[in-house]
């Protein structure tokens, strides 16, 4: 019986806690966390704080082709991991889609694990403003005032956009703004 119990209290504890963001939005975002959910904050209805190693997996429900947009302001550690056209389950399993690496005013964007294209961009009073496209195989990102361009991206698309932070990071990301493209053509 105690045995069934502390198996029982860790899956609890281990299971992804959920969140709504933007629910006065075009489209309301469904957010998960997996890791210490004591390491999120969300700060009001479009922004929240993460910290120390956790994965934040936002989607707007049936929503694959869009534009977003939001600010990520780095508190500690200018590091970030950005992933699109993946879903929580493939990312956790090797399974990466389109990875974004913020380091300090560098990038690197990676397509299942290979580089694509690596930069830098204009890096302002440690925030970035992101600015995605994400249509068919089309993806354009821009950081801050830097356009990034791919007509060619084999990977389907997915509703998913997946936050990583590392050790010692601390970041909060506001402003969030998705359009659904289907429903606006």
């Amino acid at each position: 019986m105690k045995l069934s119990y502390l198996i029982f209290l860790f899956f609890i504890s281990c299971s992804p806690y959920l969140f709504d963001i933007n629910r006065n939005g075009n489209e309301i975002i469904n957010g998960k966390i997996t890791g210490n959910f004591r390491n999120f904050r969300q700060i009001n209805d479009n922004s929240f704080v993460l910290t120390d190693s956790l994965i934040i997996d936002l989607k707007a429900f049936n929503v694959t082709n869009y534009k977003v947009k939001f600010l990520v302001r780095f508190l500690e550690n200018n590091n970030l991991k950005l992933s699109l056209r993946t879903t929580l389950f493939d990312y956790l399993n090797g399974k990466k889609g389109i990875s974004i690496y913020i380091n300090n005013n560098k990038f690197k964007i990676l397509e299942n694990s290979q580089l694509i294209k690596e930069g830098n961009f204009d890096f302002n009073n440690s925030s970035i403003i992101f600015d995605i496209i994400n249509f068919g195989e089309k993806l354009n990102i821009k950081l801050n005032c830097t356009d990034i361009n791919f007509e060619n991206i084999k990977l389907p698309n997915t509703e998913f956009i997946i936050f990583e932070t590392n050790m010692n990071s601390k970041i909060e990301v506001g402003g969030i703004n998705y359009v659904n493209l289907k429903k606006n053509l």
